[in-house]
């Protein structure tokens, strides 16, 4: 609950919050290690998947210009992905009471952070100017600069861009507690606080500036009642969708900036540069096709070729690669190349099939939850930041207390399927 709460007021403590998670599941494990069932700790195939990434990315030092950054990425990944292994492994053994503790905190931990950023956007982000001022920043010492407006010294208010990542955040998380509550408290109860949590977390991203949220909100709210009627179909068209977003991406930005798009004001200037940030990447992409320039080389060679980048026609910005693609799957593309893009399909391919493998109650939740996390990384944030990376290990790691809470709530007790 605290690491959900600490990841939504501010996204960048899950550079330290996700490793105390982790570092509080090992402890508990050790201090119970007679009682562990080893077998369900055996990997399964996306556990598999994920280590051949890890090992492709570290493999990319061979060819990349600065051997140093794929090594750092391949780290963090390889980390990550170890800690995730482990704590659900952990919690598919859980107790009931247990599972009932974990799930009313990853309910509470949206709750509470969601409620906080509500009252941020319709105060003028008044808590965090006044904590700011308490702390005695001065101008000049908060990036970016432009977020922060000053008045004789004194912080008077921040922009509205400053959230966007918190805004990830929620609706990323959204799902995992959503199953949970309805899994842990009896009838009323649990649709009430159900459709609250909800309507805190939609007002908050309807309210927000973040599109891409919105956006997640929006797919993840159309493949739940999908599911709702048919979890099959709903489940073949999230593989549809998830297989042109893997391999599609690059024709697809050479015909949205073919079509013009990126002229058309009415998208906002935040979607008419990722356009032309889209077409410039699909453009070098091709460069190197198979392999990719290594992860995270875009930070490097971004601001190179920004040096000598150039306005085509009436573009309003130039061509350039910025620090990244703002696209996770076209990033994939230019920088792990088709190797990468194949891997990344397989492993979105064996997450659809360990869900397709859960309880029938769970799979409409992890459907959506699948389908939200998909959305937002199409069109914001870099694939290797910090953050982003807890914000989905968080999000994954909620979504498996749901499931496990909905299995062990039935007669059967049936067990989650290991990914």
């Amino acid at each position: 609950m605290v690491a959900m709460i600490g990841a939504l007021m501010s996204p960048r403590t899950l550079a330290i919050s996700f490793w105390l998670v982790a570092l509080g599941f090992a402890a508990s494990a050790l201090l119970r290690r007679h009682e562990l069932d080893m077998s369900q700790f055996r990997p399964g195939p996306v556990v598999l998947l994920l280590a051949v990434l890890v090992g492709y990315i570290f493999l990319g030092m061979m060819w990349a210009d600065v051997p140093a950054v794929p090594l750092e990425k391949g780290v963090l990944v390889g980390g990550t992905v170890a800690a995730l292994w482990m704590m659900t492994a952990l919690i598919r053994q859980e107790t009931r009471p247990n599972i009932i503790h974990m799930a009313e905190g990853v309910f509470f931990g949206l709750l509470i952070g969601a409620l906080f950023l509500l009252v941020e956007q319709l105060t003028g982000r008044i808590i965090k100017v006044t904590a700011l001022n308490m702390l005695g920043f001065q101008p000049g010492d908060l990036t970016p600069v432009h977020y922060y407006v000053w008045k004789d010294g004194i912080l008077d208010s921040i922009m509205a861009d400053d959230m966007t990542r918190n805004m990830t955040g929620v609706g990323v998380y959204l799902w995992p507690p959503v199953a949970a509550i309805m899994a842990v408290w009896r009838r009323p109860n649990n649709v009430v606080f159900a459709l609250v949590l909800f309507a805190v977390a939609a007002v908050t991203l309807l309210l927000s500036n973040h599109a891409s949220s919105q956006i997640a909100l929006v797919a993840g709210i159309g493949v739940f009642a999908l599911a709702s009627k048919s979890v099959r179909w709903a489940r073949r068209c999230v593989m549809t969708g998830w297989l042109i977003a893997c391999f599609a991406v690059i024709p697809l930005a050479f015909a949205a900036y073919k079509a013009n798009l990126q002229q058309v004001d009415a998208l906002g200037s935040s979607i008419q540069s990722r356009l032309i940030i889209w077409k410039f990447t699909a453009e070098k992409t091709l460069e190197n096709p198979w392999l990719g320039v290594g992860a995270n080389m875009t930070r490097i060679l971004g601001p190179e070729l920004e040096k000598n980048a150039v306005t085509v026609g009436n573009d309003r910005w130039p061509h350039s690669l910025s620090l990244h693609a703002h696209n996770l799957y076209l990033q994939t593309w230019f920088e792990l190349g088709a190797v990468g893009a194949v891997l990344l399909a397989a492993i979105g391919l064996a997450i659809l099939g360990a869900i397709a493998n859960l309880d029938l109650r769970a799979q409409r939740y992890a459907l959506a939850a699948f389908s939200s996390s998909a959305a937002v990384v199409a069109s914001s944030y870099g694939m290797w930041q910090v953050w982003l990376i807890g914000t989905l290990a968080i999000a994954a790691l909620a979504m498996c207390i749901g499931v496990r809470a909905l299995e062990t709530s039935s007669p059967a007790h049936a067990e989650v399927n290991r990914a």
